[in-house]
């Protein structure tokens, strides 16, 4: 099969595209001046790369890359018209490219994946200035960079035959489950049952006969039931509410801790991919900037393993300790937002109950984080917590919920970590098991608790924390 995916992969993006320009095309001005912009930096790339591939090497096969990378982002521009934000479109296009890019030698595949990331980047941002778009050229370019990530971090997964390539199969196995739900008029969770079978029962296919690693398919269980979680959270949600993209964000972290432990930074490429084929088959923009977190994590970990000279000194605990500077950021802003909104729909003893709770949930991811995440994440989560005022002032309105919380946070990591500390020693199959089972009674609870308090449509929008 390895000899035929790249074909397959081309395939499957030409037959989606076909697929998704079905209706007629809209009419709407069409600038070429942002395109032409865009094919004026591939020619200065390639300038550029081969007045210098004596010096640098790589830069030839990151010229090729950032070719077809804005090409698939210009190409997604042109034929926006007929598909609109569809993304059945977006993923076909990641799929095409993703199968071009296979044809590549190997040992020019992962320069060229990062210059296909990057030109797919460059070229929505001149397209965003073009009149007429409706946003698909953007979500290709994000399409591109996960399965760019992705693959190139599986390349360097020893002992996995077929690591580098098995993100652009996931992408085939996308076009697949969007294609059996393009045509009809179905709601959008029926949609999202069809999409996540065929995701679900692609990845055990997967897993069993391509990669012989069953881990794989626990892997994209995983991803998939929290893309699902998180489109149920952010359904009917308003944009300036702060408090369910949190909680996503937050879920979002969660998972790809448990990811990198099962499978390292494959799992973390493992989930990417399939979370983003989701999220793309139910058309969930918000969902999709909230597991946007999983991409710039996928980079981090190739930079590590692209440059271990220079990075020799960075151990796993660096990776945690960035995990643990996230959720330093993301907990007091997810936990003030949900105060606030349960503050709005419950009144008399209730209210303090609620707070009560609150704080014992928190209190609890912070015990986990140190378990977890270990001293240098504990670190993280402190920093994170001094960058979290910042974050949420930048956002917009008066977080005054933020500003009590973070110092109370703070006191709270320090005491916590003192009871944590004895059990840090476990062997690495405990702590996953470990692990496993707590953040998953962890997403319950956050789930469960948005619940409680979700809004409806046609309600205000909860105040700013």
């Amino acid at each position: 099969m390895d000899r035929f995916l790249p074909w397959i992969a081309v395939g499957a993006g030409v037959l989606s595209l076909v697929a998704a320009m079905s209706k007629p095309a809209s009419s709407g001005n069409r600038s070429l001046v942002n395109a032409f912009a865009g094919i004026m930096a591939v020619v200065a790339m390639y300038a550029i790369a081969f007045g210098f591939q004596s010096t640098f090497v790589g830069l030839v096969e990151i010229a090729h890359g950032f070719a077809l990378g804005t090409a698939a982002v210009l190409l997604a521009w042109l034929i926006e018209p007929r598909t609109g934000r569809n993304g059945l479109a977006v993923l076909g296009i990641a799929t095409l490219a993703g199968g071009l890019m296979l044809l590549f030698p190997e040992d020019a595949q992962r320069s060229a994946w990062l210059g296909l990331a990057a030109g797919g980047a460059l070229a929505a941002a001149c397209t965003s200035l073009a009149s007429g778009s409706l946003g698909a050229d953007r979500l290709a370019a994000f399409a591109l960079a996960a399965v760019a990530g992705a693959c190139v971090l599986g390349s360097y997964r020893d002992g996995v035959d077929r690591a580098a390539s098995v993100p652009v199969l996931i992408a085939v196995i996308g076009v697949i489950a969007l294609m059996a739900v393009r045509f009809g008029s179905l709601s959008k969770w029926v949609k999202a049952l069809i999409v996540a079978a065929i995701l679900l029962g692609g990845a055990k296919l997967l897993a069993i006969k391509f990669l012989f690693l069953g881990a794989s398919f626990n892997v994209a269980l995983g991803a998939v039931a929290s893309a699902t979680i998180v489109t149920w959270i952010l359904e009917n949600e308003d944009s300036r509410s702060h408090g369910p993209f949190a909680i996503s964000a937050l879920i979002w972290l969660a998972w790809s801790t448990v990811a990198f432990g099962l499978l390292q930074g494959l799992g973390l490429a493992v989930s990417a991919v399939f979370a983003a084929a989701f999220l793309l088959g139910v058309g969930s923009n918000r969902g999709l900037l909230s597991m946007s977190i999983l991409v710039p994590l996928l980079f981090y970990r190739v930079f590590l393993e692209m440059y271990p000279t220079e990075t020799r000194q960075i151990d796993v605990g660096q990776q945690y300790a960035v995990m643990g500077i996230a959720a330093g950021i993301i907990i007091p802003i997810a936990a003030t937002a949900w105060l606030a909104r349960a503050g709005s729909r419950f009144s008399g003893l209730a209210k303090p109950s609620i707070a009560v709770i609150a704080g014992a949930i928190t209190i609890a991811i912070l015990v986990a984080a140190d378990f977890v995440l270990g001293s240098r994440g504990t670190v993280g989560v402190l920093i994170g917590l001094a960058m979290a005022p910042f974050v949420a002032g930048i956002s917009g309105g008066e977080k005054t919920g933020v500003l009590a919380a973070v110092g109370g946070l703070a006191a709270a990591v320090v005491i916590t970590f003192k009871f944590a500390a004895p059990h840090l020693l476990l062997e690495r199959a405990e702590k996953i098991q470990v692990l496993g089972w707590s953040i998953g009674i962890a997403i319950v609870l956050i789930a469960l608790a948005h619940w409680l308090t979700k809004e409806t449509t046609g309600e205000n929008h909860e105040s700013a924390a």
